[in-house]
C-alpha cells in the first residue's frame, strides 16, 4: 500500500500523462525510489506513459488489476467518486499548490490575494469542492451504492484496479476554479469599486 511497495514489485505496471508535472517531478528527483521509477517509466514509455489523464483512467480499468496511473490527489477524489471500481491507493508523494498569476504590480494583485483568503476563512473553497465533486455532476455515485471512496488495502490483496494518490489541491481542478474565478472577480470588483468610491469622498 505504499510507492515503495510498488516500485519493489514487477506484476503491476504504473505510469502516468507524458510530459506533464507529475512526469517532471519524477524526473527530477533525488529520492532514489522515484529515481527507480522514473527510469521504469522512461525504459517502458510506450506502455505505461498516457496523453491525459482520462486515457489513464481507462487504462487502469482495463488492466484488471495490472496497472496503476499516478495523477494528482484532487482529480483523483474526483474520478472515485463516479468510478466505483477505482480505488487511490497509498499518501501523497508531493504537495504543490495553484494560485491565479496576474501581471507584475497588478492593481488586482492584492484585491485577488485578499479575496481568495476570504473565500478559504469563511469555507466557500470548501463548499465548493464538496458541491462539485461529491453532488453535482455524478458526484456521489459510489457512496449511494455503498461503497467507500477510499478503500485500505496492502499491494497483495488489490483485488480490482486501482489509482495512486499524488500531491495536488483545490486550485488544480477546474470546475470549482471556475466558481472562485467568479466570486473572486466579484469581491474584486466591490473592493475597487469602495476604494474608488473612499478616494471621491476623501
Amino acid at each position: 500500500d505504499s510507492v515503495e511497495a510498488l516500485a519493489a514489485q514487477t506484476a503491476i505496471s504504473y505510469g502516468l500523462v507524458g510530459n506533464g508535472a507529475t512526469h517532471r517531478f519524477f524526473k527530477s528527483t533525488n529520492i532514489s525510489t522515484y529515481k527507480k521509477m522514473a527510469e521504469y517509466m522512461e525504459e517502458n514509455a510506450n506502455n505505461v506513459l498516457k496523453s491525459s489523464n482520462s486515457i489513464g483512467r481507462d487504462a487502469v480499468e482495463e488492466s484488471e488489476g495490472k496497472y496503476a496511473f499516478f495523477m494528482e490527489s484532487a482529480v483523483i477524489d474526483y474520478i472515485t467518486e463516479r468510478h466505483c471500481n477505482l480505488t487511490q491507493v497509498g499518501g501523497l508523494l508531493d504537495s504543490k499548490g495553484y494560485g491565479i498569476a496576474t501581471k507584475k504590480d497588478s492593481k488586482y494583485r492584492t484585491p485577488l490575494s485578499e479575496a481568495i483568503v476570504k473565500l478559504q476563512e469563511t469555507g466557500v473553497l470548501r463548499e465548493l469542492k464538496k458541491t462539485w465533486w461529491t453532488q453535482k455532476a455524478g458526484g456521489g455515485a459510489c457512496l449511494s451504492k455503498g461503497t467507500p471512496a477510499l478503500l485500505e488495502m496492502g499491494m497483495k490483496n488489490v483485488g480490482g484496479v486501482f489509482l495512486i494518490l499524488i500531491g495536488g489541491s483545490v486550485f488544480s481542478t477546474f470546475l470549482a476554479f471556475y466558481e472562485l474565478f467568479v466570486e473572486t472577480l466579484r469581491e474584486t470588483s466591490n473592493m475597487v469599486r469602495n476604494h474608488m468610491f473612499k478616494e471621491f469622498v476623501i
